[in-house]
């Protein structure tokens, strides 16, 4: 380990790879080619690599104009499948549609055959009737919907920047 600027360590693994602060250095790496054999890449390539996966990265601001398939896989992404059939029996389909809603779990309180597979996975029967809504769903509904509102007040205020 060497000091580096600004008194940050300069770390070696052993695959060659060099870290300073939270930056890595990757002087080369492995791939995998089709027939199964290890090539090496150098650095040059890695870094073109990196620099594609993030122009793909949606930005927060992006969020908030999902709607169909984009924003169903958006909703997988942030919280999990339960969720997600959640929102598509209901049909909301877009973000607006969702930060319009008043309790989009409300859903759950029916006793209908379209709800049952649903209700098997997010809540549970209680044995003297009625059910409880588990908490693992209620927290990501929660996170969701309060993302998406922090990423909108976040836009607001810039916009009137």
């Amino acid at each position: 380990m060497q000091g580096g600027k600004g008194g940050s360590e300069i770390q070696a693994d052993q695959c060659g790879s060099k870290r300073i602060g939270a930056v890595t250095i990757v002087s080369e790496s492995v791939k995998w080619n089709p027939a199964g054999k290890r090539s090496r890449i150098g650095p040059t390539e890695l870094l073109s690599f990196f620099a594609l996966i993030e122009i793909v990265k949606m930005s927060d601001i992006d969020a908030l104009s999902l709607s169909g398939a984009n924003f169903f896989d958006y909703v997988r992404e942030k919280t999990n499948d339960i969720i997600v059939d959640i929102l598509q029996v209901q049909e909301i389909c877009s973000t607006r549609a969702l930060l319009c809603c008043d309790d989009p779990l409300s859903i759950l309180e029916y006793d209908c055959d379209e709800l049952a597979d649903i209700k098997r996975r997010a809540v549970f029967f209680l044995k003297l009737g009625g059910h409880a809504v588990k908490n693992g769903v209620k927290g990501s509904m929660k996170y969701l919907i309060d993302k998406l509102k922090e990423i909108e007040k976040k836009h607001t205020k810039e916009s009137k920047i």
